[in-house]
């Protein structure tokens, strides 16, 4: 390999550590995620990293997630250089703030793993172009400013105890009578279906 344990490698620390396990299947000291979220056993076992599904975590396991996406947050807001109106400060109080950037963490770290071909690259800066313009229209909604916070508004339907209530009730109706009615047509279809066969 061209980088080394003690050759700086062009990408940062990082992406040395990758190419050294890769290369040379050393392990890097520390076996936590690196700068990019690799961790020793995707790097040296080519374990492709899988989506977060957010709402599937514990309280101690989105902690430990949200320490994990805020280096990687910082890295983006810095390298690309990515403006306020995209990612604010404020963007881990806002949770789909944090899953859509989650998600672009995640297509980063399969773009950039060690067994994915040259182009994959340029497939995460489409990725990314896409998801700058989501993040930008998912902030112009949260009202932040620069030094301004502004909780989500979360419809009433959603957020509001009795509400909330009479909406499922109102759902709960819904779907046991259009069950009903589509299981009432289907019986009617299939009964024309054997007086047809009958005749």
């Amino acid at each position: 390999s061209a980088y080394t344990q003690d050759a700086p490698h062009p990408r940062g620390a990082g992406h040395r550590r990758v190419a050294r396990a890769r290369n040379t299947l050393v392990p890097d000291d520390e076996g936590a995620p690196d700068a990019h979220g690799f961790t020793d056993a995707e790097a040296l076992f080519g374990g492709l990293p899988r989506p977060m599904d957010w709402s599937d975590l514990s309280a101690a396991e989105r902690r430990d997630e949200l320490h994990r996406l805020w280096p990687w947050v910082v890295e983006l807001v810095r390298v690309w250089p990515v403006s306020r109106d995209v990612v604010p400060p404020c963007w881990f109080r806002h949770e789909a703030l944090v899953r859509i950037l989650s998600a672009a963490r995640d297509a980063y770290l399969a773009a950039y793993h060690p067994t994915q071909h040259a182009s994959a690259a340029a497939d995460w800066m489409q990725v990314w172009d896409a998801t700058e313009d989501r993040l930008r229209r998912w902030v112009s909604r949260t009202g932040c400013k620069s030094a301004e916070h502004h909780p989500d508004r979360i419809q009433r339907w959603v957020a509001d105890e009795d509400e909330a209530a009479t909406v499922l009730a109102e759902f709960e109706a819904y779907v046991v009578s259009d069950h009903a009615r589509r299981a009432a047509d289907e019986l009617r279809g299939a009964m024309d279906g054997d007086e047809g066969l009958s005749a």
